[in-house]
């Protein structure tokens, strides 16, 4: 069946020498579902959370530069490192990076189990 189209009632599919990985939902374990939402949930909490802490970040900065040296509000991510060099120049016992980069670490994990779980890196 080496580059044949196989037409079934239920679906059609090319087959090209490779094993046809077809996701079935119903043979997933409820708890591995669960889990896999809750990470997914995790890792959208945090990521929402580091961009509140970003924005902190930046209002926090912006108090102690001069005008022209400001960050936007909406606009600074192209200016990430100048924001974190400032940040830790200007705030040097600052709390709010530390908090920042684990956030982030928490995405990534939470996001890399979630997809996992989703079966996105294959079976």
């Amino acid at each position: 069946m080496n580059g044949e189209i196989c037409v079934t009632p239920e679906e059609i599919t090319f087959v090209k020498s490779a094993q046809i990985v077809e996701l079935d939902w119903s043979a997933v374990m409820p708890t591995r579902l669960a889990v896999g939402v809750i990470a997914f949930a995790c890792a959208l909490m945090c990521a929402m959370a580091a961009s509140l802490l970003a924005f902190k970040m930046v209002s926090e900065v912006n108090k102690r530069l001069p005008r022209e040296q400001q960050f936007s509000s909406l606009g600074f991510w192209p200016k990430y490192q100048r924001l974190n060099a400032e940040y830790k120049r200007l705030y040097p016992d600052g709390s709010l990076w530390r908090k920042y980069r684990i956030l982030m670490a928490l995405m990534f994990a939470t996001g890399l189990i979630s997809a996992w779980v989703f079966g996105i890196f294959g079976r």
